[in-house]
């Protein structure tokens, strides 16, 4: 798997951050959502802070993945607080 390889040849914590959520995502339209949710919390280790995970945590506890939320965005407004 593409976001696998890209976990394991990370050069940096921003690296390692976008391949775990990635990873999350891909592991989610999978239907492993607790694996998912495993990585997806990791990145969030790595930023504490992220907006952005926090509020894919809120999407994917909703049931839709990043893929899905993207492709559907207008019919989905709400979830992404900017």
């Amino acid at each position: 798997v593409l976001f696998r390889s890209a976990l394991k040849e990370k050069k940096s914590p921003a690296e390692e951050f976008y391949a775990l959520f990635y990873l999350s995502q891909f592991l989610f339209d999978k239907n492993q959502k607790e694996k998912a949710a495993v990585y997806l919390n990791k990145a969030l280790e790595i930023e504490k802070d992220s907006e952005f995970i926090k509020n894919y945590i809120k999407i994917n506890n909703e049931g839709y993945s990043f893929f899905t939320y993207n492709k559907n965005k207008s019919k989905l407004e709400g979830y992404y607080s900017e």
